[in-house]
């Protein structure tokens, strides 16, 4: 257990040096707390997100999937199968949007930032989630987990009161990184 603990920590050091080093905002309005929480209500009460990646002629591919609650910061992790075709797209541009729509709140969130393919048995183990073994029969080579770390958070709740602006739809926005 101790050696995986170990393991685990040197990993998340070498992510984190090989990425973009962002830093998460911490000077967040009143307003933008709201917003904030509001959208992380709508995903826990979400199973599925869209996520949009381009393809390498600049169309933009939509397809649903589960995904792991977001983490600090709205990191959100997401499984996928290594020989799917948003892995070659990620590869080619990492740019992505995560979009989750409630009808009934009539309320929606998207995410834009960067995803990040990881291949570590250790972060498998962690990030393994109940009922993937359907998709995944063989952990080690059947699945590839999607980091995905937003830059921007955008959101829509009008039974909320977040309505947007009124001349141009446009929705509330809130950088989380810098």
């Amino acid at each position: 257990m101790k050696k995986i603990f170990i393991s685990v920590i040197i990993l998340i050091l070498i992510i984190s040096c090989s990425r973009e080093n962002k830093s998460l905002r911490t000077d967040f309005t009143t307003e933008e707390k709201d917003i904030i929480q509001a959208a992380h209500r709508l995903l826990e009460e979400s199973e599925y997100l869209t996520l949009v990646s381009v393809d390498q002629s600049g169309q933009a591919r939509a397809r649903v999937m589960e995904f792991i609650l977001p983490e600090q910061g709205f990191d959100i992790w997401l499984g996928t199968n290594p020989r799917s075709r948003k892995v070659e797209q990620i590869r080619h541009n990492p740019k992505v949007t995560l979009h989750c729509f409630m009808p009934s709140r009539l309320a929606y969130v998207s995410l834009m930032g960067k995803a990040y393919l990881e291949n570590s048995d250790s972060l498998k183990q962690i990030k393994w989630k109940e009922g993937w073994e359907r998709f995944y029969p063989d952990r080690k080579k059947d699945l590839l987990l999607i980091h995905f770390v937003p830059d921007v958070l955008e959101y829509i709740g009008i039974v909320e009161g977040y309505t947007g602006d009124s001349l141009t739809w446009a929705p509330h926005r809130v950088v989380l990184r810098e």
